[in-house]
């Protein structure tokens, strides 16, 4: 019997190796996959080496946060901020010979990539929360995907785009930095260096697909998010359409405050279930789907020198999930971002409003072919005939919308409204 015993345990430590609590996870060195099942809180005294993902259980708070003392890096100069990286981990053969290398991700089951999870370094469950806390802009907490490098740099429109390596060797975060459809509080945290091959490199909240799942919000303060490419929303995407348990767009509301995004693209690719690729309309820096059901707010959001190499550069906005579903922009900067397609500074197809005692300035923008700064669309998203939509676009004097640039037609603003649409009876469009 005590020897069944021995045998017992053995076996249980060699199938779950990889499993440790939350808890144990050091404050520097190297954190393999991991699930956090209760509340813990890590304080960062170095940089972390992440080999997989991080899952936080439905219930469980995690929290992330920067020691306030200043260390000294190998050449001696003060290093305040703490740095999580992801790191693949190179596989061998039989021979020990070097073959592909990987990193030890997992994603939700109801969202996968035709066939393939789109992992994640944080994956936050329903109900759970994610806290990445920095003291200050120079004590940040930064969240690294692992991809910069520059060997395979993408080349576009006279010049590269991004640093971010897209070969193999580096992660492939296909959910993203932060997949999450529980709650994530970001305080001076920066993400960078993230690749995508379909959405959502930096932050996603993926479509639930008609699970019954109740989605949570995000709230990001002082923050910055650079470097980031991915198909569509290369910063933020947000597909939470299918979140039917939410009964109030501000439950799941998507706030950003005195958060800057730059250098991110949105290129033009995606996978198919054989393997190739062809090619796709990327668009949006910050993106969502029609019918999502979150309010997007922005203040003093900076988005500068983006580029999209579909439709929207800086802001693709349709979400219509619920009555009242808006975004809302306060003292916002959109500028010297590109779309190759409409909608230099911004697409714009559902309720929005510029609010606020300071103007939003949509300046230096370029789209290939309409509306440099902004593009106003009829709503499209899936609906059938005998839907209505109200939609509330308000343009008014809280925006200043000055010298972009336009291939065809509308170099501030471009409209395109079909038969179905009508204007309110006391709309006015000044010049």
């Amino acid at each position: 019997m005590k020897k069944t015993i021995i045998i017992f345990v053995s076996f249980i430590c060699l199938l779950f190796p990889f499993i440790a609590e939350g808890r144990n996870l050091p404050g520097k060195g190297d954190w393999p996959r991991n699930v956090i099942r209760s509340d813990t809180t890590i304080t960062l005294t170095g940089h972390v080496a992440l080999y997989g993902t991080i899952t936080v259980s439905s219930g469980c708070t995690l929290t992330i946060i920067n020691n306030p003392t200043i260390d000294l890096d190998k050449d001696g100069v003060p290093e305040t901020y703490k740095r999580i990286r992801a790191i693949s981990k190179m596989n061998t053969d039989a021979n020990g010979n070097n073959t592909t290398s990987q990193f030890d991700g997992i994603g939700f089951d109801f969202n996968r990539f035709y066939g393939r999870e789109r992992i994640a370094m944080f994956l936050v469950e329903e109900g759970a929360t994610l806290k990445l806390l920095g003291k200050s802009d120079e004590m940040r907490v930064s969240i690294n995907g692992g991809s910069g490098g520059g060997e395979n740099r993408r080349y576009w429109n006279g010049e590269y785009l991004t640093h971010i390596d897209t070969d193999k060797n580096h992660p492939i975060l296909n959910g993203g930095a932060i997949c999450t459809v529980g709650n994530v509080i970001m305080e001076h945290t920066l993400i960078y260096d993230v690749y995508s091959e379909f959405q959502g490199a930096a932050i996603q909240v993926p479509a639930v697909e008609g699970k019954n799942i109740k989605t949570g919000s995000i709230t990001m303060t002082d923050c910055e998010i650079r470097d980031c490419m991915a198909c569509h929303g290369a910063a933020i995407m947000l597909k939470n359409q299918d979140a039917t348990l939410n009964t109030d767009p501000d439950e799941c509301a998507v706030t950003l405050t005195d958060v800057k995004i730059h250098h991110c693209y949105a290129i033009s690719k995606n996978e198919q279930q054989d393997g190739t690729f062809t090619t796709v309309d990327g668009g949006g820096i910050i993106r969502s789907n029609g019918n999502v059901v979150s309010n997007l707010k922005l203040t003093r959001v900076h988005i500068y020198k983006c580029k999209s190499e579909g439709h929207g550069s800086a802001l693709y906005w349709n979400g219509h999930g619920l009555p009242g579903t808006t975004c809302t922009m306060d003292n916002c900067t959109f500028e010297y971002n590109n779309a190759a397609k409409c909608g230099g500074g911004m697409v714009l197809e559902s309720s929005f409003e510029f609010i606020g005692s300071n103007n939003t300035d949509v300046d230096y923008n370029k789209a290939g072919e309409y509306g440099g700064g902004a593009y106003i669309m009829a709503y499209n998203a899936a609906s059938d005939n005998s839907t209505v939509v109200n939609l509330e676009m308000m343009f008014n004097e809280n925006v200043r919308i000055r010298y972009n640039e336009v291939g065809m037609g509308g170099g501030g603003i471009a409209f395109q409204l079909d038969e179905d649409v009508t204007l309110a009876k006391n709309n006015k469009l000044v010049s």
